[in-house]
């Protein structure tokens, strides 16, 4: 034990003493490493943060339980899930979609500093900044891009498919990934928050988002219901015909028998009118459902319960010039060292190389 610790101690110190003597390596690389933070840290546009909380409220489930038994009983099957809401856990996925990212970006905003209304995916084109290592990341694939032949653009294009070109869909996945949906498993309480380079527009797209999605919500349930209300209608017409049906054999058994007080007429006439009872009670049942469906799409409940509204940032989240600074000074040293250290095993190794042959 004693000896993997001296052994230790003994690895530290000759790495100290390498560092020692090569200190001017180690100042060189990172003082390029802190240079690049600096600039990183200057150069990076301003972003503002801005968020909205809400809290879904439950939506009362379909009373199609109410009478699903007795429904079941005579034959009737009502379709699963037709007054069901979304989950919270697809929130998200409704926020990153292409049909709310493409509507996001038609959307016009006023913004203070050019005092004129655009959409955003100009702002993207025509203001959108980048960092001084985004700018040198990006130099190959414009260089290939300014060789790359145009593409050819299809003279029919399905009209069922959204078509983007490459730029197009760049601007597309940076917007995605600038609005984020958290949720707490718990409660279901839903935080959405965006982060972008003005902050009216920062406050715009978070409250956009949210006022999308409610309303989605809001279109999903209502199709629903309009899905089982139709669904009612057809149902009813069928049971009304049959009660029909049922009312006129009991007025024609009465009628071919009339006189007829035996005990065989009379258990056939019960039948029948049980049958027809029966028929109706489904049917009145069917008409109150209908009824409360009507009711249930006319009334549009509020889905969330806002707890933490939108509001404009004052002081922008990005950039954090203190911790890129830092950052960089700890990774220029943990770089150097690790070049140095690179380097004299490898000097090493080359050396015991050529004395072995």
């Amino acid at each position: 034990m004693s000896t993997q610790k001296d052994n230790r101690v003994r690895l530290l110190k000759k790495y100290y003493y390498l560092l020692k003597v090569n200190r001017t390596g180690v100042f060189f690389i990172t003082g390029i490493v802190l240079i690049l933070s600096i600039i990183q840290a200057f150069t990076h546009p301003k972003e503002w943060y801005a968020s909205i909380t809400v809290m879904p409220e439950e939506v009362s489930k379909s009373s199609v339980g109410d009478f699903g038994g007795l429904a079941n009983s005579f034959g009737l099957s009502l379709p699963d899930g037709l007054s069901s809401a979304l989950a919270p856990a697809v929130y998200g996925d409704i926020l990153s979609g292409t049909d709310f990212i493409s509507t996001l970006m038609e959307e016009k905003v006023y913004l203070e500093r050019i005092n004129d209304s655009i959409t955003i995916e100009e702002f993207m084109v025509k203001y959108q900044g980048s960092t001084f290592l985004e700018g040198i990341v990006s130099l190959p694939s414009k260089f290939l891009g300014l060789m790359k032949v145009d593409e050819v653009e299809q003279e029919k294009k399905p009209a069922t498919f959204r078509y983007l070109d490459s730029d197009q869909l760049d601007r597309y996945k940076e917007l995605r990934s600038r609005i984020q949906v958290y949720l707490h498993e718990g409660t279901g309480i839903t935080q959405i928050s965006c982060q972008f380079q003005d902050q009216y527009l920062t406050a715009f797209i978070a409250n956009y988002s949210f006022e999308y999605l409610r309303e989605y919500l809001r279109e999903y349930t209502s199709t629903k219901e309009r899905e089982k209300l139709a669904y009612l209608i057809n149902v009813i017409e069928e049971k009304r015909n049959e009660y029909e049906e049922k009312q006129r054999l009991v007025s024609e058994f009465q009628d071919s028998n009339m006189g007829q007080l035996t005990n065989k007429f009379k258990v056939q006439l019960q039948n029948l009118q049980q049958e027809r009872d029966l028929s109706f009670s489904v049917f009145s049942q069917l008409l109150k459902e209908k009824e409360d469906t009507e009711l249930s799409i006319k009334r549009t409940q509020p889905v969330f319960k806002l707890i933490d509204p939108v509001v404009i940032p004052s002081k922008p989240s990005k950039p954090k010039k203190k911790v890129i600074v830092l950052f960089g000074l700890i990774l220029g040293f943990i770089f150097s060292t690790f070049v140095i250290i690179v380097r004299n095993e490898g000097l090493n190794f080359y050396r015991n190389l050529e004395e072995d042959i």
